[in-house]
């Protein structure tokens, strides 16, 4: 039988329990009689306590997965070998003025606080984009073309 089918099954016995008026210890037996109920709430609580700091850990890696993958791209776009002036989309004989308006229009449209409202995935695209602009730009400006 599957694990969490049988922990399905546990807790809603476990909940059947509470509800229905038979109890292994009658209540009419005062406090005494009350100690299975509070033995099911405890194993209840123990239980879904669990679960909460599961689902909390999971949410930790997965914000740690973000950080991860946002280096991996960055290291991918570095290994990349792409032509500055593609990028920038402007011609091998373009004067440095128009690599630099290149450069603003480019880094304007795809500026991180221009993408803000957008949702996170478009807004990773635009990061990545927006460093491809920024290294083909600092590429052209050690070259002396800028």
């Amino acid at each position: 039988m599957n694990l969490q089918l049988l922990r399905f099954l546990l807790i809603g016995l476990a909940l059947l329990y509470l509800l229905l008026p038979y109890d292994l210890l009658p209540d009419m037996f005062g406090w005494f009689g009350r100690l299975d109920d509070l033995a099911v709430i405890g194993y209840l609580l123990y239980r879904s306590s669990k679960r909460f700091e599961r689902s909390s850990k999971a949410e930790d890696s997965g914000s740690a997965d973000d950080a991860s993958n946002g280096r991996n791209a960055k290291a991918a776009h570095e290994q990349k070998a792409v032509d500055p002036y593609s990028t920038l989309g402007v011609e091998r004989s373009a004067s440095a003025e128009q690599i630099r308006e290149a450069y603003r229009k480019q880094a304007a449209q795809y500026h991180p606080d221009k993408v803000n409202h957008l949702g996170p995935e478009l807004q990773k695209v635009a990061h990545a984009k927006m460093l491809e602009i920024q290294s083909a730009y600092e590429t052209l400006m050690k070259r002396g073309a800028v």
